[in-house]
Formats: structure tokens, sequence, C-alpha cells
């Protein structure tokens, strides 16, 4: 089957809308694992760093089901929450037991903000 993806960004939502808006920093130097099961019974657990804007990404992933989480955040930041579809299984700081299909890009926003 063909190979699918999962990425997104954190950011700090400095206006509190939830949106990701365009001037809004991203958060680097982040973690975000994805684990789960390959369509093809196949235990996945990885992890993928965010860059200077907040973006991460796992190309080349079989399909499956697949939770995404932030597991770690730079010193001073805690999740606030989570940017995905209606539907879907949430938390502060994770999205869980999304299918992935064949082909599929599943794209994931993550806020952060100060911890106080």
């Amino acid at each position: 089957p063909a190979l699918s993806a999962i990425g997104g960004r954190i950011f700090l939502d400095a206006d509190g809308d939830t949106v990701d808006d365009p001037e809004e920093a991203g958060v680097a130097e982040a973690t975000v694992r994805i684990f789960g099961t390959s369509a093809a019974g196949t235990a996945v657990d990885l992890t993928v760093p965010t860059d200077a804007a907040g973006r991460f990404a796992l190309l080349d992933l079989a399909p499956g089901t697949y939770s995404v989480a932030v597991s770690a955040l730079p010193a001073g930041l805690l999740p606030l929450g989570v940017l995905a579809p209606a539907g879907w299984l949430l938390g502060l700081d994770r999205v869980e037991a999304v299918e992935l299909a064949p082909g599929a890009t599943l794209i994931v926003g993550f806020i952060a903000g100060p911890a106080v």
C-alpha cells in the first residue's frame, strides 16, 4: 500500500483564539511522539523534533492506527490544546487512535503556552 505521513506544528497562541495565525511563533526544540500499530500489525513508536518554526513531519509511514502526542516542550512551556478535526479523541497534548489510510496525510496542530 501507499505510504502515509503525519505532520503539523506546535505554536504559541499569543492572542488566545485557538487559531494558528501566521504571525504566531512556533515552538522550536519540542518533541512529538507518534505511536500505534501499522495495518500489518507492526508496533510503531517514533519521536520527531520540531524545527525553528515549530513544524514536525514523519513521512513514509505505513498506514495504520496512530496517536500523536507532544512528548517534550522547552522549559517554561506547557501543552494547552490540540487543533484537529471534529470527532477525533483529543487531550491537551495528544490525539488518540486516528486511522491513517494508505497515501493519507494527517495534520495536527498543538497549542503551547507559558507555565504559570
